[in-house]
């Protein structure tokens, strides 16, 4: 009995002896010395992550250069209200999300992104999967862009936010603990003069508020899939026709 209990003793040994040999194989091959050092490196990747992910992020900020442009096209242009404006609509979209309604797109001007929107709870709905915005803070908006011709005009406003976020996805819970840094881009049109857009002007990039499938004449009759009377837009206010985290 006891020569049984030693036989199997040494066949474990052997075996762990082996184990421990393949391991540092494995270790050697990919480059560290030791698994301790293999371990610290790992540390450090998933340090750096986190760093990634909690740092505050850049903003192409052309402000000073572009507002004067935009105040001369539309002396009554308000910078201020354009990026309180900015923040609300973020805020409504995250909301949206967040409750699986989009719905809670309430304001008119940003009739346009309810499709987006809509995609991006459907999405969600079919990988049964819910999000949360938690204390979004706001750090920065900046005008990046700007454009005016063939009867309309297009301002970019981006802005920097940050919000613990949370997930029922066990692969999106590592920072929970840390606010989420990241950036949101709306594109804002001003139909001044339908009249002067041109039927093949790629300006206006938008979908059709029912269907969502692409619009090529912005606010002229129907939408081709769907058949939707297309509201024109031409109503002396900025209207959101996309937005974009990036």
């Amino acid at each position: 009995m006891i020569y049984v209990i030693l036989t199997l003793l040494v066949i474990l040994i052997v075996l762990l002896l082996c184990l421990f040999s393949g391991i540092n194989k494995f270790v050697s091959a990919l480059g560290f010395s030791s698994i301790k050092e293999l371990i610290e490196e790992i540390k450090k990747q998933s340090t750096t992550e986190k760093e990634i992910y909690s740092r505050p992020k850049n903003l192409s900020d052309m402000t000073k250069l572009l507002v004067p442009l935009i105040a001369n096209d539309f002396p009554s242009f308000n910078q201020e209200q354009i990026f309180t404006q900015t923040k609300n609509y973020i805020n409504e979209i995250l909301d949206a999300i967040e409750s699986k309604d989009s719905s809670l797109i309430k304001d008119k001007n940003l009739k346009f992104i309810r499709p987006k929107v809509e995609d991006e709870i459907k999405n969600l709905n079919e990988l049964d999967k819910n999000v949360s915005f938690i204390n979004v803070r706001f750090n920065k908006c900046a005008i990046s862009e700007y454009s005016n011709k063939g009867g309309a005009a297009k301002i970019t406003v981006v802005a920097s936010l940050s919000y613990y976020y949370d997930s029922n996805d066990e692969k999106e819970k590592k920072f929970t603990d840390v606010r989420k840094e990241t950036r949101y881009k709306l594109e804002y049109v001003y139909i001044y003069d339908e009249d002067k857009i041109p039927e093949n002007f790629d300006l206006l990039k938008i979908n059709c508020p029912n269907c969502g499938a692409p619009v090529d004449f912005f606010g002229r009759g129907k939408c081709s899939y769907c058949n939707t009377m297309l509201s024109p837009i031409n109503i002396k206010n900025w209207s959101v026709v996309n937005y974009e985290e990036y």
